[in-house]
């Protein structure tokens, strides 16, 4: 394949990286963002088969309890929002996931609207949270200028078409002096530095992995000023690489099989095992996220 351009900083410092047979990303030495190599397919159909692959027969994602995975992601979120936002705002989230943030602000009294753009998950959020949600890409919707006082979207702009479009969209929807609160896997954790393919970053749904300097970028060339930017790392990070390694030794599909240890997370040894994984490993992910190294760029 000849040398490509990295999109986001336009450097020819690019070469392929293959984490596994079957998945292929540019990595941009520079930058260090990495955009998926569509093999056999261009990058809407590669984002439809992800979705129908995720979404059409149910998962773990659509539970509404938070479990022992997803718990201090969830309160990260919680923190940083609750540190910024001004009482009664409007704000719009894009893919809610499970609604675990949707629900949160709602209880402190914001006025929250979603757009989702999985229809099966979207008819299942909107039996909890009704009117308040649509269906459909974002970039491809009618939002009105300005309308919002906050924009979030968690770990949803690795899997857009063009996340330079995702930031614009949000930057046309929030008023002047609003604020938009994004979360994505890092680029340049330690988990896909040393481990990159058994890295949960890394995964055919996918789109992009970016990096804390990447995300900048595209953030700026958007319209918006980075106020802050944060890599922190949750117990989670490391217990899906290895999850992946013992999944990969049952030699079972580690796409098919995403979520198949969270749905155990509400069992008294899980807990137990979270539990002691999480204080033995809280030097390593402060360390990790101290120095940006985190498996999540919060910006």
């Amino acid at each position: 394949m000849n040398q490509q351009i990295c999109m986001v900083c336009a450097s020819d410092r690019t070469t392929i990286v293959r984490p596994r047979a079957g998945l292929a990303y540019v990595w941009c030495r520079a930058c260090d963002h990495c955009t998926l190599i569509h093999e056999h397919a261009d990058a809407a159909t590669a984002f439809e088969a992800a979705q129908q692959h995720y979404y059409s027969h149910g998962s773990v994602l659509l539970t509404a309890d938070v479990n022992l995975f997803e718990a201090e992601n969830v309160r990260i979120r919680h923190e940083v929002l609750g540190k910024h936002l001004t009482p009664r705002c409007r704000v719009l989230e894009v893919g809610p996931g499970a609604g675990h943030v949707v629900h949160w602000l709602q209880q402190q009294g914001h006025q929250v609207a979603a757009i989702e753009e999985s229809p099966t998950l979207a008819n299942q959020l909107a039996a909890r949270f009704p009117d308040t949600i649509r269906t459909g890409a974002f970039e491809a919707l009618d939002v009105a200028p300005g309308d919002y006082d906050a924009f979030c979207s968690f770990h949803v702009i690795e899997h857009v078409k063009d996340p330079l479009a995702h930031l614009q969209h949000a930057f046309h929807a929030v008023r002047a002096g609003g604020m938009a609160f994004i979360a994505t896997p890092n680029a340049t954790s330690w988990q896909q530095m040393f481990f990159r393919s058994l890295s949960p970053n890394v995964d055919s749904a996918h789109l992009f992995v970016v990096s804390h300097r990447s995300l900048r970028t595209l953030a700026v060339r958007a319209g918006w000023q980075v106020v802050s930017c944060h890599t922190p790392d949750v117990t989670s990070g490391w217990v899906r690489v290895l999850t992946k390694a013992l999944r990969r030794l049952k030699k079972q599909d580690e796409e098919a099989t995403a979520g198949h240890y969270a749905a155990r997370a509400s069992s008294r040894r899980m807990k137990i095992a979270m539990h002691i994984l999480q204080k033995a490993s809280w030097p390593l992910r402060g360390l990790q996220a101290g120095l940006g190294y985190g498996n999540e760029v919060l910006l």
